[in-house]
């Protein structure tokens, strides 16, 4: 996998929603938003060759946002 080149990636998740056959949630894990980006700019060419040649199992993809994790819990 593309992601696991990069030390700061930590994994991913796949959820798929009950009751919506063609609907999936994807969440990428990374250490820093800082090691995301780094990623991003070293392994350019490689991930937008990958996202082409997944783009025909794709309907729509849509960012819900990015998100830390607290190390204290909820407040």
């Amino acid at each position: 996998m593309l992601f696991k080149k990069h030390s700061g990636y930590l994994g991913t998740e796949l959820f798929h929603e009950n009751g919506a056959p063609d609907r999936y949630l994807t969440i990428d894990r990374w250490i820093s938003q800082q090691a995301y980006e780094e990623f991003k700019r070293d392994w350019k060419s490689e991930y937008e060759s990958l996202d082409a040649e997944c783009e025909g199992l794709t309907l729509r993809e849509t960012l819900l946002g990015k998100y830390e994790e607290r190390a204290n819990g909820m407040r």
